[in-house]
Protein backbone atom coordinates (compact mmCIF):
# COMPACT_ATOMS: atom_id res chain seq x y z
CA UNK A 1 0.00 0.00 0.00
CA UNK A 2 1.55 3.24 -0.63
CA UNK A 3 0.79 6.41 1.65
CA UNK A 4 -1.92 7.88 -0.62
CA UNK A 5 -3.92 4.99 0.94
CA UNK A 6 -2.78 5.02 3.91
CA UNK A 7 -4.02 8.50 4.38
CA UNK A 8 -7.15 7.80 2.83
CA UNK A 9 -7.60 4.78 5.88
CA UNK A 10 -6.67 7.66 8.09
CA UNK A 11 -8.74 10.30 6.85
CA UNK A 12 -11.94 7.34 7.20
CA UNK A 13 -10.72 6.60 10.70
CA UNK A 14 -11.01 10.53 11.80
CA UNK A 15 -14.56 10.78 9.96
CA UNK A 16 -16.22 8.10 11.67
CA UNK A 17 -14.82 9.38 15.03
CA UNK A 18 -16.46 12.45 14.23
CA UNK A 19 -20.02 10.64 13.24
CA UNK A 20 -19.56 8.82 16.32
CA UNK A 21 -18.57 12.42 18.56
CA UNK A 22 -22.28 13.87 16.75
CA UNK A 23 -24.09 10.82 17.45
CA UNK A 24 -23.22 11.24 20.83
CA UNK A 25 -24.36 14.60 21.27
CA UNK A 26 -27.71 14.05 19.71
CA UNK A 27 -28.36 11.04 22.01
CA UNK A 28 -28.64 13.38 24.67
CA UNK A 29 -31.28 15.26 23.49
CA UNK A 30 -33.38 12.71 20.93
CA UNK A 31 -33.83 9.20 21.24
CA UNK A 32 -30.70 7.61 18.38
CA UNK A 33 -32.32 3.76 18.96
CA UNK A 34 -35.98 3.53 18.94
CA UNK A 35 -37.43 0.03 20.16
CA UNK A 36 -39.81 -1.82 18.72
CA UNK A 37 -40.11 -5.14 19.76
CA UNK A 38 -38.86 -7.47 22.32
CA UNK A 39 -39.28 -11.33 22.60
CA UNK A 40 -37.64 -14.04 24.77
CA UNK A 41 -36.45 -17.66 22.33
CA UNK A 42 -35.52 -20.16 25.01
CA UNK A 43 -33.90 -17.72 27.82
CA UNK A 44 -32.48 -15.23 24.95
CA UNK A 45 -33.81 -12.02 25.12
CA UNK A 46 -34.08 -10.13 21.61
CA UNK A 47 -34.69 -6.37 20.26
CA UNK A 48 -35.62 -5.50 17.63
CA UNK A 49 -35.00 -1.59 17.02
CA UNK A 50 -34.08 1.24 14.10
CA UNK A 51 -31.30 3.33 14.90
CA UNK A 52 -30.76 6.71 13.57
CA UNK A 53 -27.37 6.82 13.30
CA UNK A 54 -27.54 5.54 9.55
CA UNK A 55 -28.96 8.44 8.63
CA UNK A 56 -26.92 10.68 10.76
CA UNK A 57 -23.49 8.92 8.85
CA UNK A 58 -25.31 9.63 5.11
CA UNK A 59 -25.59 13.56 6.40
CA UNK A 60 -22.48 13.75 7.28
CA UNK A 61 -21.45 12.38 3.86
CA UNK A 62 -23.74 13.82 1.77
CA UNK A 63 -23.29 17.27 3.12
CA UNK A 64 -19.47 17.19 2.54
CA UNK A 65 -19.67 15.18 -1.04
CA UNK A 66 -22.46 18.08 -1.77
CA UNK A 67 -21.83 21.29 -0.59
CA UNK A 68 -17.33 19.86 -0.56
CA UNK A 69 -16.89 18.57 -3.33
CA UNK A 70 -16.39 15.02 -1.83
CA UNK A 71 -13.98 16.65 0.65
CA UNK A 72 -14.88 15.45 4.11
CA UNK A 73 -13.18 16.63 7.24
CA UNK A 74 -11.10 13.15 7.29
CA UNK A 75 -10.02 13.94 3.96
CA UNK A 76 -9.40 17.63 4.37
CA UNK A 77 -7.04 16.97 7.43
CA UNK A 78 -5.09 14.23 5.36
CA UNK A 79 -5.34 16.50 2.16
CA UNK A 80 -6.92 14.30 -0.29
CA UNK A 81 -10.04 14.67 -2.73
CA UNK A 82 -11.55 12.62 -5.05
CA UNK A 83 -11.84 13.44 -8.90
CA UNK A 84 -12.81 11.35 -11.86
CA UNK A 85 -10.33 8.58 -13.11
CA UNK A 86 -9.59 11.19 -15.67
CA UNK A 87 -8.73 14.04 -13.04
CA UNK A 88 -11.99 16.04 -13.78
CA UNK A 89 -14.50 17.15 -11.13
CA UNK A 90 -16.95 15.37 -10.31
CA UNK A 91 -20.62 16.62 -10.93
CA UNK A 92 -22.95 17.58 -8.13
CA UNK A 93 -25.28 14.27 -9.80
CA UNK A 94 -22.35 11.82 -9.36
CA UNK A 95 -21.01 13.45 -6.04
CA UNK A 96 -24.49 12.34 -4.85
CA UNK A 97 -24.12 8.75 -6.28
CA UNK A 98 -21.31 8.43 -4.54
CA UNK A 99 -22.61 9.12 -1.29
CA UNK A 100 -25.18 6.44 -1.83
CA UNK A 101 -22.75 3.90 -3.10
CA UNK A 102 -20.40 4.81 0.19
CA UNK A 103 -23.47 4.58 2.23
CA UNK A 104 -24.32 0.90 1.05
CA UNK A 105 -20.63 0.10 1.89
CA UNK A 106 -20.85 0.96 5.30
CA UNK A 107 -23.62 -1.69 5.91
CA UNK A 108 -21.00 -4.38 4.71
CA UNK A 109 -18.26 -2.70 6.32
CA UNK A 110 -16.63 -5.75 7.04
CA UNK A 111 -16.43 -6.31 3.45
CA UNK A 112 -16.10 -3.21 2.22
CA UNK A 113 -12.49 -3.23 4.13
CA UNK A 114 -11.63 -6.72 2.68
CA UNK A 115 -11.82 -5.60 -0.89
CA UNK A 116 -10.58 -2.06 -0.27
CA UNK A 117 -7.01 -3.41 1.35
CA UNK A 118 -7.10 -6.42 -1.14
CA UNK A 119 -7.93 -4.52 -4.46
CA UNK A 120 -7.21 -0.97 -3.12
CA UNK A 121 -10.21 0.37 -4.23
CA UNK A 122 -13.71 0.92 -2.89
CA UNK A 123 -16.93 0.07 -4.21
CA UNK A 124 -17.89 3.86 -4.95
CA UNK A 125 -14.67 4.38 -6.55
CA UNK A 126 -15.58 1.41 -8.76
CA UNK A 127 -18.98 2.27 -9.72
CA UNK A 128 -18.26 5.62 -10.44
CA UNK A 129 -14.78 5.75 -11.88
CA UNK A 130 -13.09 7.90 -9.28
CA UNK A 131 -9.81 8.37 -7.37
CA UNK A 132 -8.27 9.96 -4.57
CA UNK A 133 -5.84 12.51 -5.35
Amino acid sequence: MNSKHYRRIIAFVIDLILISIIVKMLEKFIPIKIEYNRFNLYGIEFINSFSFKFIILFFYLLIFDYANKGITIGKKIMTISVVKEDNQEMSKKELIKRTFFKSISFFFLPLSVLIFLLKKITLQDEILKTKIT
